[in-house]
């Protein structure tokens, strides 16, 4: 079963809730919902990492700009790892990506009308899209966030 593999991360973890996404003053407590995303992405294709470890290879690497945001064309520098940016989002992108065994991390609102938050899709269920959301301890689905998408990244290692 799908929810079985999915390795559920949430970013407020106190083992790495305090760090700094790389220079910046923002927090994984407060802003590390896509590093948490990605890190899940990444075990959930059984290369186990946690977003503390994540947060650490990606501060190291330059992957922050000075505010804490990722630098998408800095990701694929690191060895293994490679990062698809999609221009506008769309259900058939969700649908290929799932199809190529790769996980959507996507940009909603949470629930539907507040801040930005990324989630990551993990597959569907009755015709809904199943979330790994970093600020829940359980599966959502993208009805939760108005089945409202607004941006799409993909994010995985390469098996060498």
């Amino acid at each position: 079963a799908m929810s079985e593999k999915v390795v559920l991360y949430r970013q407020d973890d106190e083992k790495w809730a305090d760090d700094k996404l790389g220079n910046s003053t923002y927090s994984m407590a407060g802003s590390g919902c896509l590093v948490c995303c990605i890190a899940s992405a990444i075990s959930y294709a059984e290369n186990m990492i946690t977003p503390g470890e994540l947060n650490k290879l990606f501060s190291e690497n330059g992957v922050y700009d000075t505010e804490g945001n990722i630098q998408w064309g800095q990701i694929p520098e690191m060895d293994e790892f490679e990062v698809e940016v999609f221009s506008s989002p769309s259900n058939e992108i969700i649908e290929k990506c799932l199809a190529d065994g790769k996980y959507p991390i996507v940009r909603v609102r949470i629930k539907g009308l507040g801040n930005f938050h990324y989630v990551l899709i993990v597959g569907t269920e009755e015709g809904k899209y199943v979330c790994m959301d970093p600020l829940e301890d359980a599966l959502t689905t993208l009805s939760d966030y108005g089945n409202r998408v607004y941006a799409i990244r993909c994010v995985w290692k390469e098996s060498v």
